[in-house]
Formats: C-alpha cells, structure tokens, sequence
C-alpha cells in the first residue's frame, strides 16, 4: 500500500511521524500521478481522496475517488476493495 498526494515530502514526513503510518507516502508535486489516476481535488492543485487498487495483471481493479479531501473512505471499503482486487 503507498499512499500519495501533491504534498511535499517533508510534509509526508512529518504527517507519518506524527501518525506512525505503517505505508510509504509519496510526493507528486507537480501532479502527474494524481492526473494520470484520474484523482484530482476540485481544489486547484490538489489530489482528492481516493483508492485505487491496482490488481496483479497491473490494470486499476477498484477506483474510488472523493473529489473533496473532506470526505474519505472507511477503512471497511479499503479492505473490501483490496480483498476483491486480491480474489481476482
């Protein structure tokens, strides 16, 4: 699992020390990964929040995007949407 977002990576560093996440955080400053996972906020510049499962065969499996970072997946659909990706 990596998660990533436009922030900048001592941003990430700090966010990760701050919640002792157990999965790498990646910069993507200039947006190429948010655009190319179709996962941008509506606010300009920023990446929404999403899960984007990328299954075995390397096509997208699951893609759930909130355009306002506001609103985020349960942990529940993380979960339901790895399981599905992993079944298949």
């Amino acid at each position: 699992m990596i998660g990533i977002s436009t922030d900048s990576v001592e941003s990430h560093k700090s966010f990760r020390d701050k919640y002792d996440f157990p999965f790498r955080l990646l910069s993507d400053p200039d947006g190429n990964v948010v655009s190319e996972y179709g996962v941008k906020s509506w606010i300009p510049g920023r990446s929404a929040r999403a899960v984007v499962v990328i299954g075995r065969d390397g096509t997208i499996a699951s893609h759930n995007v909130q355009a306002l970072s506001v609103f985020r997946p349960s942990d529940e659909e993380v979960i339901a949407a790895a399981a599905e990706a992993a079944a298949n």
